[in-house]
């Protein structure tokens, strides 16, 4: 057999090996159940640890689908296009390389933006980062969410059935974020828990070296795909720059001082209508600024400008400082700013965050142009997750990633108030009117109202 002919022949080979590869995929138990229902209901959550195996579900699936049903159109959708190249893309190519009609469209550096197999079925990459105008499209026959989607967005995407064809739905995922629409998803029967034990091909040293240096409560996501507070980042779902315009007269107009001097003095301003809407409208983090710069500086972020002029003053609803810097606070007085100290609790850091993310959770709020900085400190902020289990959670403040978070606490600090104010309050209401309501007459349906 000359060379050419061996050559040849390895093509070939290569090609049968390929056109098989999802056919012959030899699932560990827990894949094997995760594709069995995915097979007989149309959706499966495959929620495990890191390496357990479930992103291979999600590729497997995708390709079987495609490979066996022309014209279909589905999406791929990461938290971002730089993960996407590291992890589905990659699998996408082993499963369904050699049925690609012609070679992928690219995004950038790599990033995949469609494939188009041979049979016509068509897949579609989208990263969580897009605008959600992005994820609008005509009806698909299916998508596969690996990792979690923030509930905007899987809201937006799960919307594009096409007409009397139900949509088919994966999802692969570590719940670092754990959002709670996620927590109902996951009480189905449709669920398939995975953890590294499950996964055959890791050996006993890989699963001691992953587990080396993380807590008890680290592990319980990050090996067995388990639901845990306090892991990961702090904000569960960051939002972008907007650049709308507000008037202050429809607002309260709240601030919150941070103290520092070495460590950077910060400021945050909210402004905050009676639905309980924020725009993040100005912030500022300084080093080694004396008393009176300091206040300087918050009056400068008073001042209202249109078209560069100063046409007025800001007033203020409420102004809050940390406590730790009691005499910056007597001193603000002369300029006429006047504090309220913040009053912390027990789990201090757990209630911070729990009052922070119903804010974006709920579509609740918005960063003006400016704030960039500080949306920068929350996209770096984490968890510390290499404590002992006996010590409460903690933010991984100041040194991690060579950052200071001063302005990311002033925000929590506003925003927790914030809560207790515009929402806290009006559920209690709510719940006081429920209480002492006149009983309902026999055979009445109550409807108890959701304020959120």
């Amino acid at each position: 057999m000359s060379r050419k002919e061996i050559e040849l022949l390895l093509v070939e080979l290569d090609r049968r090996e390929a056109l098989s590869r999802a056919d012959n995929f030899e699932p560990h138990e827990k894949q094997k159940l995760a594709l069995d229902i995915f097979k007989k209901n149309g959706f499966v959550m495959a929620r495990g640890g890191n390496r357990s195996g479930k992103t291979e579900v999600g590729a497997v699936a995708v390709a079987k689908e495609l490979l066996t049903k022309p014209k279909q159109r589905w999406w791929v959708l990461c938290p971002s296009f730089d993960l996407q190249k590291e992890s589905t893309q990659e699998k996408i190519d082993h499963y369904l390389g050699a049925h690609y009609a012609k070679k992928p469209t690219l995004i950038s550096n790599g990033a995949y933006s469609s494939i188009t197999l041979k049979n016509g079925s068509k897949l579609i990459f989208k990263s969580y980062e897009q605008e959600r105008e992005k994820l609008q499209s005509a009806g698909l026959d299916g998508v596969w969410f690996d990792e979690e989607p923030s509930k905007d967005i899987f809201d937006e995407v799960t919307m594009r059935q096409k007409a009397g064809v139900p949509l088919k739905i994966i999802m692969t995922l570590t719940p670092l974020i754990g959002q709670q629409y996620i927590r109902e998803l996951a009480a189905s029967s449709n669920v398939v828990q995975m953890s590294w034990k499950d996964n055959t091909h890791l050996t006993a040293e890989q699963i001691a070296a992953m587990r080396r240096g993380k807590s008890e409560r680290e592990l319980l996501v990050r090996e067995h795909g388990e639901f845990a507070e306090a892991i990961g980042r702090v904000v569960t779902r960051l939002v972008g720059i907007t650049n709308m315009k507000i008037d202050f007269a429809d607002y309260d107009v709240w601030e919150c001082i941070d103290p520092g001097y070495v460590d950077p003095t910060a400021y945050v301003q909210a402004a905050i209508d009676a639905d309980a809407n924020v725009a993040i409208t100005s912030c500022w983090s300084e080093s080694n600024l004396s008393y009176d710069q300091v206040a300087q500086r918050i009056l400068d972020h008073r001042k209202i400008k249109k078209e560069n002029k100063i046409v007025g003053t800001q007033k203020i609803y409420r102004s809050l400082i940390d406590t730790n810097e009691p005499r910056l606070k007597k001193e603000l007085t002369k300029y006429k700013i006047y504090c309220k100290s913040i009053k912390k609790m027990d789990d201090w850091f757990e209630y911070l965050a729990s009052k922070t993310n119903w804010f974006f959770e709920n579509d609740k709020i918005k960063f003006l142009t400016g704030t960039e900085p500080l949306l920068s400190q929350l996209e770096l902020l984490y968890w510390k997750t290499k404590e002992s289990e006996q010590i409460l959670p903690e933010f991984d403040l100041h040194r991690k990633y060579g950052h200071h978070f001063d302005l990311a606490m002033a925000l929590f600090y506003l925003l927790a108030e914030i809560n207790k104010k515009y929402v806290s309050q009006k559920e209690e209401e709510v719940d006081r009117q429920l209480r002492y309501r006149s009983p309902a007459k026999p055979n009445t349906k109550v409807i108890y109202k959701n304020i959120s």
